[in-house]
C-alpha cells in the first residue's frame, strides 16, 4: 500500500467544503485557490468603484444645484 502526506489543499473557501476538508485531513494547510481569490478581489474592487462613482455623481449634482462652494 502506498501512502503519502498531503501538506496543503487548494480549495474555494465555501465554509461547508472547507470544514469537510479539515475534518478529513486535519493536518493539511487550507489555501484558497487562485480563481476564487481573484474573483473576490474583483468583486470588492467593483463594489468600491461603484461606491466612488455614486459619490462623485452626488457631488456633481450638488454642484449643479449650487449647494457647494457658496457661503451660507
Amino acid at each position: 500500500m502506498v501512502s503519502f502526506k498531503k501538506d496543503f489543499e487548494a480549495i474555494d473557501l465555501w465554509e461547508p467544503y472547507k470544514s469537510l476538508v479539515l475534518e478529513l485531513m486535519p493536518n493539511v494547510d487550507v489555501t484558497a485557490d487562485r480563481f476564487h481569490v481573484i474573483k473576490q478581489v474583483n468583486e470588492e474592487l467593483d463594489a468600491a468603484r461603484k461606491s466612488e462613482k455614486s459619490a462623485a455623481k452626488q457631488l456633481i449634482n450638488e454642484e449643479k444645484k449650487g449647494n457647494i462652494g457658496r457661503d451660507k
